[in-house]
């Protein structure tokens, strides 16, 4: 008999949640949820949940095309972004009964709706008020609801976060809403959760296409070099592409410059024809987010899926750039830290 036993795999607990969902969890969750006792499924529920890794969030909710759904979430943890959603990827196909979500979606139809919280109580939507402030391709806001009045500032914020979600869905909080400030006052310019809605489908409209696809703005600055000019999709945020969890910084020299440093002519062709060479070896496997230019350098950030060999095949393709040495550089980075600087 081994002494010692291997550690599962995150592919192993993925594998061995979705295991004990289909030969037991759904039905027994099922069973509990139509007899209006969601609380007997929390303890089995939340070992299996607690298996695949500490620290996820989990709720079974209603489904948008099925009766029931399960959604686990990684809280806003870049660190188990990944996760959850390979989790996500390894699931059943939906059925009438059951569909799975690694964020949390929005209510439908806030109007009347109100949200559970952990002791019970539950808490009108329709009696939340908010304000907004635009800073940059984010909205800075103060949230306010009655029940704020004596609440540790800590648990006014979880409430808050909750709020949001059901209004917006997790996603875009974490891709629109930049600071969050739970008030017990209610403010003066505040508005409901359906214009809060609504405003941010209208932002969100001015950078991604119908299809997701996000948009590219240039951005300039000043370094120790010299102008910097910089281009970046927007958003830029580790949560548009959750299995993209390291960076990898491609630093590319270029000779034809302007009297700014930043490049020129054929230069400049060649570094646009590069990047689009540096997308194609990613494939659907990472994608190019942003590049920096100054003082005759380029640093072109890409993000890659370290579960494949999407960043050795940066490492070691030869990218025929023949105005200087090419250097790569691939670093764990599921916060997307290498590119906060650039966000807007």
């Amino acid at each position: 008999m081994s002494l010692f036993r291997r550690k599962p795999s995150e592919s192993d607990r993925i594998d061995a949640f979705w295991s004990w969902w289909s030969q037991e969890g759904s039905a027994y969750c099922a069973e509990a949820l139509a007899a209006h006792d969601a609380q007997r499924a929390v303890p089995a529920l939340g070992q299996q949940i607690d298996r695949l890794h500490d620290g996820l969030a989990w709720e079974l909710a209603a489904g948008a095309v099925s009766e029931h759904a399960l959604v686990v979430s990684a809280e806003g943890s870049p660190e188990l972004r990944a996760l959850t959603r390979r989790w996500l990827l390894a699931a059943p196909p939906a059925s009438e009964t059951w569909s799975y979500s690694d964020v949390r979606s929005p209510l439908r139809d806030l109007d009347g709706a109100s949200i559970g919280l952990r002791d019970g109580e539950l808490l009108a939507l329709d009696e939340v008020t908010v304000a907004a402030r635009r800073t940059g391709t984010r909205l800075d806001l103060t949230v306010h609801h009655p029940s704020f009045a004596g609440l540790a500032e800590d648990v006014r914020l979880r409430i808050a976060l909750l709020v949001l979600d059901a209004a917006i869905g997790e996603t875009a909080v974490e891709l629109w809403i930049g600071g969050i400030t739970p008030s017990e006052l209610a403010p003066r310019d505040g508005f409901g959760l359906v214009p809060l809605r609504a405003f941010v489908e209208r932002m969100q409209s001015e950078y991604v296409d119908p299809d997701g696809v996000p948009s590219w703005i240039l951005l300039r600055g000043e370094g120790p070099r010299g102008p910097v000019v910089a281009a970046v999709t927007v958003p830029l945020h580790p949560a548009t592409s959750p299995l993209l969890t390291h960076h990898v910084g491609l630093l590319v020299p270029y000779a034809e410059v302007t009297d700014e440093g930043l490049p020129a002519g054929a230069s400049l062709d060649g570094l646009q024809a590069l990047e689009g060479r540096v997308a194609e070896l990613l494939g659907s496997d990472g994608r190019v987010v942003a590049h920096e230019s100054a003082a005759g350098v380029r640093l072109l950030h890409a993000y890659a899926d370290g579960a494949t060999d999407a960043p050795d095949r940066l490492r070691r393709a030869q990218l025929g750039w023949g105005e200087g040495a090419v250097e790569v550089e691939v670093t764990p980075d599921p916060a997307w830290d290498r590119v906060r600087h650039l966000a807007t």
